[in-house]
């Protein structure tokens, strides 16, 4: 691909003409230009490097938006097994008969950023808190204590998941 984008910017550096097509999708006003100059170019065999230069970038644009949607969908994943692993820690004690913090309460502190939160007792609950927080610009260590700022951060953004922490 970039031997075929080199090739175009090459000839159209020696053949410069200003006639410009529809080259498909949006890549960038000068790309896009390159394109059709050499789609429309007389010559077949700049025509074919046009070509090839579209659908290699083409490719490229379509792993990008896939990459983006696993990267997405992974983040899903992690906030929904988090959001299991709650529920079912929460189920534990419910059925061990242990009391539970009142979500309403708690997340009046929580959003006041006055009250301390505990950290999440179940390790799975931890884990998706830091890879969600690292996925997210919130830097967190891989072992120790959850950062306040970043614990506040999940339960603004998963608040369903505070009543069962701890």
């Amino acid at each position: 691909m970039l031997r075929a984008l080199r090739e175009l910017q090459a000839l159209a550096a020696r053949n410069p003409q200003t006639e410009t097509g529809d080259a498909g999708p949006e890549f960038g006003t000068a790309v896009d230009e390159l394109l059709a100059w050499g789609a429309q170019h007389p010559q077949a065999k700049v025509q074919r490097a046009a070509e090839q230069a579209r659908q290699a970038l083409e490719k490229l644009t379509a792993q990008r938006e896939a990459d983006q949607a696993v990267a997405m969908y992974e983040q899903q994943v992690a906030t929904l097994k988090a959001q299991l692993a709650s529920a079912e820690q929460a189920l534990r004690d419910a059925k061990a008969g242990k009391p539970t913090t009142s979500a309403s309460s708690t997340r009046a502190g929580a959003a006041a950023g006055s009250a301390e939160l505990a950290q999440p007792a179940d390790e799975t609950v931890r884990n998706t808190i830091r890879a969600w927080a690292n996925l997210h610009g919130h830097p967190v260590a891989d072992r120790g204590v959850i950062p306040q700022a970043v614990l506040r951060a999940w339960y603004d953004v998963h608040p369903d998941t505070l009543a069962q922490a701890g």
